[in-house]
């Protein structure tokens, strides 16, 4: 039997096509595609959707991997178990959102009023708050030399995390005499065990350590000054600053607050130099995306790419004119995007205002939809990649100014119904 002359075979889908007019639109493309999922091979399946089994009040922020789960709720940084109770870990976040950093076991979490360190369901600090008060010297006996010394302080907590140290105090002594130190100040944190003392060599202007105190004790005295060997390397170090955006790179933790990215001492996430250690730009910083040849720097209006061998010595390069939408950026491995002639290695995806883009080794992007797709605007969302049923999906939710970022729905994956021409395709 002929074919109808008005029917055309469709074997396969292409996706979405909504930057064209209908009439000029390739039938096997979709003008739109709601709560489906298009395979490699062009075949329509119905998407996976979702029940509710936990509520919230002003609830964002949601991060986990396969062993815990964080969110805010109502201002309030939870820790969300496996059976849906939940335990309260930081308060007073409010409406600011929280960036989270999976690093050695630990995740790293800053936004512009709250940080810390979360293990599991228990919360530490970011660092250790320098010693606030300096120490009162006066001469005693011993057996010092005549002449100028410096002391300093510092605290270590009971995994040898040591603070920054303070400005260096100065007494003058005769032939003989001990330093006696009085009113050290104590830490009020939990985790601090000991007070390390600092002192120079006789008119030295470097200082070693000299000998750790418990914490509490509010006084010790230095006798001599032979066991001065280990420099002091805790000087001019700050606690990690608040920002928007937590990464790493190359050994140093990244911080993003406005138009600053603050970076720390190497392979020492909780050692800040904020005095010198940071990259200025003319916009704020809207994402942070490191891969092993340097770092995709989001803007406000554009991508930059900052490459060189450690963060001391990177310089940037201008690659995409976007409005990139803040914390839509994901981080995928190597094998999931295949394209010939690209670089090898993870990639970023993230969403803009022009379409969304995929960022490879090297400073390589490219925009993977501006041809058939165009995008809302949009300042902030979230992005997430995902597989199932062999389909590759990286998910990106777009908050508008409509958007009252109220709800949470956290559950177990039910099916959706797909509805085309008012009829319910089973």
């Amino acid at each position: 039997m002929p074919k109808h002359p008005g029917v055309v075979n469709l074997s396969k889908f292409q996706g979405i096509n909504n930057t064209e007019l209908p009439e000029n639109t390739d039938p096997s493309y979709l003008k739109e595609a709601i709560n489906i999922d298009i395979s490699k091979k062009g075949d329509v399946t119905k998407r996976l959707g979702f029940q509710k089994v936990k509520s919230g009040t002003r609830v964002h922020s949601i991060w986990g991997n396969e062993l815990d789960c964080y969110y805010v709720n109502d201002g309030e940084l939870r820790y969300l178990y496996k059976g849906y109770d939940v335990k309260a870990l930081d308060t007073g976040i409010g409406n600011n959102r929280v960036d989270y950093l999976y690093l050695n076991g630990s995740v790293y979490y800053t936004s512009r009023g709250n940080n810390g360190t979360l293990t599991g369901d228990e919360r530490k600090p970011f660092g250790i708050e320098t010693p606030n008060l300096s120490p009162t010297l006066t001469e005693g006996a011993g057996s010092l030399y005549e002449g100028q010394y410096q002391v300093s302080l510092s605290y270590v907590d009971v995994n040898g995390l040591e603070s920054g140290s303070r400005l260096a105090t100065a007494i003058t002594v005769g032939d003989g005499a001990s330093i006696h130190i009085s009113n050290i100040p104590v830490s009020s944190d939990p985790l601090v065990a000991y007070v390390r003392l600092y002192m120079s060599t006789t008119n030295g202007e470097v200082l070693y350590i000299a000998k750790d105190v418990s914490n509490g004790a509010t006084t010790a005295i230095i006798h001599n000054d032979r066991n001065l060997i280990t420099p002091n390397e805790t000087i001019s170090i700050d606690t990690p600053p608040l920002g928007d955006l937590i990464s790493y790179f190359e050994g140093s933790v990244l911080i993003a607050d406005g138009r600053t990215l603050w970076f720390s001492e190497p392979y020492t996430p909780t050692w800040f130099k904020t005095s010198k250690n940071f990259y200025q730009f003319d916009s704020e910083i809207t994402m942070l995306m490191p891969l092993e040849s340097g770092v995709y720097v989001g803007l406000g209006n554009r991508v930059v790419w900052l490459s060189g061998n450690s963060v001391e010595d990177l310089s940037a390069k201008e690659k995409e004119i976007c409005k990139p939408v803040k914390y839509s950026n994901v981080k995928i491995p190597s094998g999931y995007i295949v394209i010939d002639n690209t670089p090898l290695g993870p990639k970023w995806l993230f969403t803009s205002d022009e379409g969304m883009y995929v960022c490879m080794e090297n400073g390589v992007m490219f925009n993977v939809t501006a041809k058939n797709v165009s995008f809302p605007s949009a300042d902030e969302g979230v992005g997430m990649f995902m597989q199932n049923d062999g389909i590759n999906k990286y998910i990106s939710l777009l908050k508008d100014q409509n958007s009252d970022g109220q709800n949470m729905a956290v559950g177990d994956l039910v099916t959706a119904e797909v509805i085309r021409n008012g009829i319910v395709i089973p």
